[in-house]
């Protein structure tokens, strides 16, 4: 299903970006302030360099992934146009498949000028 697809992409497109053992040192030199109170606030420090490095690799990688992917839409440059943009052309294009034969002749009629 669609859980299932969404979980392929995220794999594919978002490795999971981990800092090992970040947590249990920060843990160590903070103490028990690690678990604040209620109405506490908590500095939680910068981050490292290596990560801030990691996820701009990741981006960089992301770029250049996306760059390489361009679908090639066919365009009939002979069709009418009763579109705004490809969203509302995929709609239209349904209607016409699903009740094409029934509006047939009030297109027609509407070309002509002789509709009602």
């Amino acid at each position: 299903g669609i859980n299932a697809e969404y979980g392929v992409h995220e794999h594919k497109n978002h490795p999971p970006m981990t800092c090992q053992g970040t947590e249990s040192g920060q843990r160590q030199r903070m103490g028990e302030s690690f678990y604040p109170q209620a109405g506490q606030i908590i500095e939680t420090g910068r981050d490292e360099l290596s990560a801030i490095d990691k996820m701009a690799a990741d981006v960089e990688r992301q770029i250049t992934k996306r760059s390489k992917y361009s679908r090639r839409r066919t365009h009939v440059d002979d069709a009418d146009i009763s579109y705004i943009n490809e969203r509302n052309k995929k709609f239209n294009e349904k209607c016409e498949r699903f009740y094409g034969s029934y509006t047939e002749e009030i297109r027609q009629n509407l070309e002509r000028g002789t509709a009602l």
